[in-house]
């Protein structure tokens, strides 16, 4: 069922109400993408801690290092992984 919001002699709205299960939905989704961003900025503040026009230039680069330390660091951890569960799972690939 349509509704319409009232005539302010600039323009006619109307809307369609939004099912309750699909309302939960989008609140959940809202929610979840509010506390990610909460956490990213949280985790930005952490090494951006001047904002002058030196640390904005520099940010991308040190955004880059961090990434790739982290992906550096994941794939040193997973060789050790492979290294003690591949002999037993799959003998041909040692």
């Amino acid at each position: 069922m349509q509704q319409a919001l009232p005539d302010n002699g600039l323009c006619q709205i109307t809307f369609t109400p939004v099912p309750p299960g699909l309302q939960h939905y989008i609140g959940h989704c809202i929610s979840v993408f509010l506390q990610d961003m909460l956490e990213a900025l949280k985790s930005l503040s952490t090494f951006f801690t001047e904002n002058n026009l030196r640390s904005r230039r520099n940010l991308r680069g040190d955004i880059e290092r961090r990434s790739l330390a982290i992906n550096e660091e994941f794939v040193d951890s997973f060789k050790l992984v492979k290294e003690v569960v591949c002999p037993f799972m799959y003998p041909k690939w040692t």
